[in-house]
């Protein structure tokens, strides 16, 4: 949360700046104007492309593992803290592309499985990485979890906390 609120304000100081300069130099266009309009462009559009990324929900937090599901202009990004690693706070995340209803079909997935609780994990199509659903009955629920690695027949997983149904109406912004 504190690094947006930088960008911002070091955004705001090189355009004050540049516009300083650029007055007072407006007929000798010094040298070292053009590398600071360069950084001052490429920090406005990074802060800008932070500014577009929304939370679609929230589920977990603190020593709960949190899992989160953002919207971007690319797809929906999921992140979750690695339940595979005990020791250290450790986070993974995967993109869905933003195709025809690409958010709905993944919850219609999941709730599909949590009413049939498959004895096989169920693959999801994402941007880069290879992601399972696994699926197991917990005190008499059904509950998931999301399951990554790099490869598709990787020994390490990363593994995000058991979601119930009831979370998952969260984190996909339903209720």
């Amino acid at each position: 949360m504190r690094i947006p609120l930088l960008i911002d304000i070091l955004s705001s100081i090189l355009n004050k700046l540049f516009t300083r300069i650029f007055l007072q130099h407006s007929k000798t266009k010094p040298m070292y104007l053009k590398p600071l309009l360069i950084c001052t462009l490429l920090i406005t559009s990074f802060t800008q492309a932070q500014k577009k990324k929304s939370l679609v929900g929230r589920v977990g937090g603190y020593e709960m593992g949190m899992v989160e599901c953002h919207k971007t202009p690319e797809g929906y990004t999921f992140t979750y803290e690695n339940d595979n690693e005990i020791a250290v706070n450790d986070y993974a995340s995967f993109s869905i592309p933003n195709t025809e209803n690409s958010l709905e079909q993944l919850y219609k997935t999941i709730q599909k499985g949590l009413t049939e609780n498959p004895k096989k994990d169920v693959r999801i199509e994402t941007n880069s990485d290879f992601v399972w659903l696994e699926f197991t009955r917990f005190l008499g629920k059904t509950v998931y979890r999301f399951k990554q690695s790099t490869k598709e027949k990787a020994l390490g997983h990363d593994y995000s906390a058991w979601i119930t149904k009831k979370e998952t109406e969260r984190l996909f912004g339903k209720k």
